[in-house]
C-alpha cells in the first residue's frame, strides 16, 4: 500500500513538471527577428533623359554601361550630353541590367525595383573636376540656388518616409548662363534603415558619368 502511495505521488509530481514545462513553453515569448536586410540590386547601366520643360524637342540621352559588375570595361561611347544654357531639364533616371536581359532585345529594367524600394534609396550628383574646370553642380533646396554654380539639380521625387525624404530618379537640372562642360557623377546609394536625406551612409548599388556640356549654340 505505501509502495503504491509513493508510485501515485512520483506521477504526480512528473505531471506536474510536464504541466509546467508546457505552460512556460506555450508562454515564453518568441524571439524577435530582425527583418531580412535586401542586398545591392545588380546594374549594369546608368541612362539619363533630359528634356527641355520649355522646348519639349530638345531631348537627350547619356548612357553609361558597365556590364561585369565586378571590374569589366566601361562603355562610355553614349555617356554625353549637350544642355543649354539658362534652361531647365527634366530628367528621368533609368537602371537597367543587361546581363540578365528579359530577351535578346529587352533589357531587364530595375528602375520599377528601386521605385519599390524607395524608402531605402537615394540618388546623388557630383561634379568630377579632375578634367574641367568650370563645371559645378549643386543640389540646393526648391526655391533656391546656389552662386557660382553652373548646373542646380533638384530632385523632384520623394519616398514613403517620415518625414519624407528624396529620392531622385526624377530630376530638375536648371543651367546657368555661363558655357561650361564637365563629368557628372552619378551614384545610386543604397541605405536601408539608414537612410537620412544625405549621399554617405550605406552602401553604392552604381556608379556612373556622363559628360555634361553646356551651352547657348545646342
Amino acid at each position: 500500500m505505501k509502495k503504491s502511495k509513493n508510485l501515485i505521488a512520483v506521477a504526480a509530481i512528473i505531471i506536474t513538471g510536464i504541466y509546467m514545462f508546457s505552460w512556460c513553453s506555450c508562454n515564453k515569448k518568441a524571439a524577435a527577428t530582425p527583418p531580412i536586410v535586401p542586398g545591392n540590386e545588380p546594374i549594369t547601366t546608368l541612362q539619363m533623359i533630359f528634356q527641355n520643360i520649355n522646348d519639349p524637342s530638345d531631348i537627350d540621352t547619356g548612357t553609361w554601361t558597365q556590364l561585369n559588375v565586378n571590374g569589366g570595361p566601361i562603355d562610355y561611347s553614349k555617356a554625353h550630353v549637350t544642355l543649354k544654357t539658362n534652361a531647365s531639364y527634366r530628367v528621368y533616371v533609368n537602371l537597367l541590367d543587361l546581363d540578365f536581359p528579359v530577351s535578346a532585345d529587352t533589357p531587364y529594367f530595375v528602375t520599377g525595383e528601386i521605385q519599390a524600394r524607395e524608402n531605402f534609396h537615394l540618388v546623388c550628383f557630383q561634379a568630377d573636376t579632375s578634367f574641367y574646370g568650370n563645371f559645378s553642380v549643386g543640389t540646393p533646396a526648391w526655391g533656391t540656388t546656389l552662386p557660382g554654380i553652373t548646373l542646380n539639380i533638384y530632385r523632384e521625387d520623394s519616398d514613403m518616409n517620415t518625414p519624407k525624404l528624396a529620392v531622385g530618379l526624377i530630376d530638375s537640372f536648371v543651367t546657368s548662363a555661363d558655357s561650361s562642360s564637365g563629368i557628372l557623377d552619378v551614384t545610386l546609394h543604397h541605405q536601408p534603415n539608414v537612410k537620412n536625406g544625405t549621399c554617405p551612409p550605406g552602401s553604392i548599388d552604381i556608379d556612373g558619368t556622363d559628360t555634361v556640356y553646356i551651352s547657348p549654340h545646342k
